[in-house]
């Protein structure tokens, strides 16, 4: 956990109204623990490595933010030891060096950045995050007439962990059991087990997963790259810190338990963390948007490999600042099962030699303490993956194209073969049929909502474990693991 001062002092360069920030400290303002100046720097390089790792700064970015706070750390000691000048005028230097680089470190994050900074703000002094909707593309529609489809519905602008119900994991839905009396659980229409023809399908594509070289062709010496694709919470279970090598990734991580696993391939098998934070799924839709670019000059390149060696992406899913819970009819499951098909038929035209795509959704919601995800939104993320997948498996099989999803026909090659990945919702402590179940100090104190690094832990080794059964991963494990 973080030094008390520190926290509060990195946090406190950034209030969270008008722009990134208000008048703020720059050094201790206990003044028994206050540093030499020549040991300024200290502190600035605890903050930026702190917020480094909260919003996956690119290295360029943290240079800047580095920059940017020593430069105003300079000039407020400066200021502050000006002997011509008087106290009202010292406190009218200092607020215009502050909205000075307020309006710097602005200029040098992304928005979504600023946001997930903005939360993180409200989090650590008790304060509800403001203006959820500000800027937001929620691409709200009213549902399709199905079993998903409900008359009536009430918005839940944010509901607490104490109020969400005893509600069932989807995998563990008794016949004839319904969420909120109108949706149907288990993985597939009745059953945790896909149809035979999108089964079949998986198979075969599995097969076809080989090594292949910088142009896609099939070449023993070639990889096969393992992706990941999303915000901050596939981020830290995949890896750890965002945008790096699996050499650098956190010991707990999915990444590392898997190359210390004898049953995973490694000669081939290239297992590569391209999810970003504050990159919530919507951010992925556009196959020329940023976030690819990104990936690919961050990721791929520092790695020797292209996006042509992309076969095999594992995605977590995730609609930032909910506003309605099912049944409402603008519920934002409906609005991320839309997101995802558009991110689906995105990484298809991003990564051209991609057959698989992994889709998870949300873990346990009920400890968070912002309005990230908390339930019963992170739940009802399950449902978007189970609707998004039988959208597919029901246009293949009837030409129908799903009004939500969107064209996910893999035979034309508009989006990849989709099945779920790892199913990680589990109702808290409560245990559900293989064991799975979460406790606080799973998550980090700071908000409830990311994973601490006990919850890394276990949800990676579950995913682990996921892989090595998984029948569409025959690629993944070793020959052994295989027989």
């Amino acid at each position: 956990m973080q030094k008390t001062w520190s926290l509060i002092l990195t946090l406190a360069l950034f209030p969270p109204f008008g722009g990134l920030g208000a008048i703020a400290q720059t050094a201790n303002t206990n003044p028994q623990s206050r540093r030499p100046t020549d040991d300024a720097r200290d502190p600035v390089r605890e903050r930026v490595e702190f917020l480094s790792r909260e919003l996956s700064l690119s290295s360029e970015q943290k240079k800047k933010l580095q920059e940017i706070l020593e430069r105003s750390m300079r000039e407020v000691e400066a200021m502050k030891n000006d002997k011509s000048l008087t106290e009202d005028q010292k406190i009218d230097r200092e607020k215009q060096i502050n909205k000075r680089r307020r309006s710097q470190i602005d200029a040098i994050l992304t928005p979504e950045q600023r946001q997930e900074l903005i939360q993180l703000i409200q989090t650590s002094q008790g304060r509800p995050v403001p203006g959820q909707n500000n800027g937001q593309d929620h691409k709200k529609m009213n549902a399709p007439q199905s079993d998903r489809s409900p008359g009536i519905g009430n918005a839940n602008p944010r509901a607490s962990s104490s109020a969400f119900p005893a509600v069932t994991p989807l995998i563990d839905f008794a016949p004839g059991q319904k969420y909120l009396g109108q949706f149907d659980g288990l993985l597939y229409d009745g059953s945790n087990v896909p149809p035979a023809a999108h089964d079949a399908k998986g198979r075969e594509l599995a097969a076809q997963v080989q090594p292949v070289d910088k142009d896609g062709s099939p070449s023993p010496n070639g990889k096969i790259v393992f992706l990941s694709i999303g915000f901050s919470n596939p981020n830290l279970k995949w890896c750890g810190p965002a945008l790096h090598q699996p050499q650098d990734c956190i010991e707990q991580s999915f990444t590392k338990q898997a190359l210390a696993s004898s049953q995973t391939k490694k000669s081939s098998v290239l297992i590569l963390n391209g999810a970003i934070g504050g990159q919530p799924t919507k951010a992925w839709r556009d196959p020329n948007g940023r976030d690819f670019a990104t990936v690919l000059e961050r990721v791929l390149t520092p790695a020797g490999v292209t996006e042509k060696q992309v076969q095999a992406i594992w995605m977590e899913i995730v609609e930032p600042n909910p506003s309605a819970s099912l049944p409402a009819k603008d519920a934002d499951a409906y609005t991320l099962e839309g997101y995802t098909g558009d991110t689906c038929r995105a990484l298809k035209a991003r990564y051209p030699n991609l057959k698989q795509l992994f889709i998870s959704p949300r873990s346990y919601g009920g400890y968070a303490l912002t309005n990230g995800s908390p339930e019963p939104f992170a739940y009802e993320t399950g449902f978007s993956v189970k609707w998004l997948i039988q959208a597919q498996i029901n246009q293949v099989a009837t030409g129908h194209v799903d009004e939500r999803a969107g064209d996910l026909n893999y035979k034309t090659g508009v989006a990849p073969w989709i099945t779920w990945g790892p199913y990680f919702w589990a109702n808290g402590t409560t245990p559900r049929s293989d064991g799975l179940s979460y406790v606080r100090a799973d998550y980090t104190e700071r908000d409830g909502l990311h994973p601490s690094p006990e919850g890394i832990k276990k949800i990676a080794a579950f995913m682990l474990n996921w892989f090595l059964k998984s029948p569409y991963t025959p690629w993944f494990r070793s020959s052994a693991a295989n027989s």
